[in-house]
């Protein structure tokens, strides 16, 4: 396995005045396996009416990454000029997501024919709409790895046989005191949990 950025955000978003478009380190079969950090592409433009910018590109965690820019229409392309996303930007200021609200966080390495360690956060009721991920970061607020976004229980890490983390993942284990916080449809983080401790 390795890993291959990918496009989060919905096709043909409505994005906030500050929202950009998410991209993350998603397995593939065969994939490659690169240095730094596969969400960030540097080479990477939006296409505007005069030929194409450079985003500004916020790194969310390790494998997650908004791109921006501060044009009204935004069309997402690679280094070959193909398109991989198009979103619009309107006026309005949407508030942040206040913070997760979580029942309970474990470590769970449960016995299989494969090897699994992960973090498992169970939700006080269902997530906001339109999530992409939910990020786990230390104690300070430093993100260390992130879950994409599924229902009530989520896995903001999670290491299995022939599955590549993304570089600069950080491993978390119980008694880790640590963070939770949203990244929302628009590519913006929300308000940190207070420090739990994993079980």
């Amino acid at each position: 396995m390795g890993l291959v950025p990918k496009v989060l955000t919905a096709p043909d978003a409505v994005l906030s005045s500050d929202g950009g478009i998410v991209v993350g380190a998603v397995s593939e079969d065969r994939g490659p396996l690169q240095s730094g950090d596969i969400a960030v592409q540097p080479a990477w433009k939006f296409v505007v009416p005069k030929g194409t910018i450079t985003p500004a590109i916020e790194s969310l965690a390790p494998g997650l990454a908004a791109y921006r820019a501060s044009t009204d229409t935004l069309e997402l392309q690679n280094d070959k000029a193909e398109t991989l996303a198009k979103a619009t930007r309107t006026a309005d200021k949407r508030p942040a997501l206040a913070a997760p609200k979580v029942k309970t966080i474990k470590y769970d390495a449960p016995i299989s024919r494969r090897s699994i360690q992960r973090v498992e956060v169970t939700l006080d009721g269902a997530a906001p709409a339109g999530v992409i991920a939910l990020v786990l970061a230390d104690a300070k607020g430093k993100p260390k790895s992130w879950g994409a976004a599924a229902g009530v229980v989520f896995y903001p890490y999670l290491q299995r046989d022939c599955f590549v983390l993304p570089n600069d993942t950080v491993p978390s284990k119980k008694g880790d005191k640590v963070t939770l916080f949203w990244v929302d449809a628009h590519g913006r983080k929300s308000a940190l949990t207070k420090p739990l401790t994993i079980k």
